[in-house]
């Protein structure tokens, strides 16, 4: 079977890097879709017939200063930045993203139908690896220089505590987990966000995908570049601080094979997903290349 875009998917589509389900707080279900051209789309879900329809105020896109590209409705995303991955926070008011290529982090208001304000976007770095050996350098084959050589926010967690909400951004490019305060804006503005703390890690680790312990207490991050995964605790001021990394891939594995290095990969295996239990009690990493 063809398979075919939503309806009313615009012209010039890209790819689609991420997605996340919402029932908004006026009962409409949506679909919100990252799209490396479009920034984020959101998907209204028929209640008749299940399909997704490109919501009606978020057709038409218009190219704005700095290669931005935003929604008409006002909405997110910048030129190629591709949201690699975005959340809500848990009253559903906010939506938190991280721009992978744009190297930007981004906070959105999120409307009482789901639809999205213009974006509150922070650029918060260099990368981590010598700027003078990016992209390629003589230690290649020692580590990442490519993937490092500016910042690469791929994962975004939301935590609460008594002192108030926190965005935490594992950045793959920084090699650090960047906490920011989420500050309410004024009346139909998106939040602010208020930069906290950097917490860098070992070096060129990577840090991919970010998620919280049932308890709002422990982080969790596996670490795409040297295999790992990292225990934070999150602290009452909102900053994160290292606990325990342990390995994703047995020890003694020889970290090689015929498909590696790349131009992009230059060991064996990259850990890529990490999802928690709903209980708790496991965390579970996915690995490319060790394939298990």
């Amino acid at each position: 079977m063809r398979s075919r875009p939503p309806t009313g998917t615009p012209t010039g589509f890209g790819v689609p890097y991420f997605q996340r389900y919402h029932e908004t707080r006026s009962g409409e279900r949506v679909v919100y879709v990252s799209d490396q051209t479009h920034g984020i789309l959101r998907y209204v879900v028929d209640p008749g017939t299940g399909a997704l329809v490109l919501s009606a105020d978020g057709e038409a896109f218009t190219v704005g200063p700095g290669d931005m590209v935003v929604p008409s409705s006002g909405g997110s995303g910048e030129s190629g930045s591709g949201a690699c991955c975005f959340v809500l926070d848990p009253t559903g008011h906010y939506l938190l993203a991280a721009n992978y290529t744009a190297g930007s982090v981004a906070a959105l208001r999120v409307g009482d139908n789901g639809s999205l304000s213009a974006a509150t976007v922070v650029h918060h770095g260099d990368g981590f690896a010598d700027a003078e050996d990016f992209p390629f350098g003589p230690k290649w084959g020692e580590h990442p220089m490519y993937r490092q050589g500016a910042p690469h926010p791929h994962g975004v967690a939301v935590g609460v505590n008594s002192t108030g909400s926190y965005a935490l951004f594992a950045d793959l490019g920084t090699n650090a987990i960047h906490s920011y305060r989420i500050v309410e804006g004024a009346a139909g503005a998106p939040p602010q966000l208020e930069p906290v703390s950097k917490l860098v890690l070992q070096p060129h680790a990577g840090p991919r995908h970010i998620e919280f312990g049932r308890d709002g207490r422990f982080v969790y991050t596996v670490n795409e570049l040297d295999n790992t995964l990292s225990v934070l605790h999150f602290s009452d001021t909102g900053a994160v601080v290292l606990l325990q990394t342990v390995s994703a891939v047995p020890d003694g594995w020889e970290e090689s094979g015929p498909r590696r290095p790349t131009p992009v990969y230059s060991k064996g295996n990259h850990v890529s997903e990490l999802l928690i239990s709903h209980d708790g009690r496991f965390a579970y990493a996915s690995n490319r290349g060790h394939d298990t």
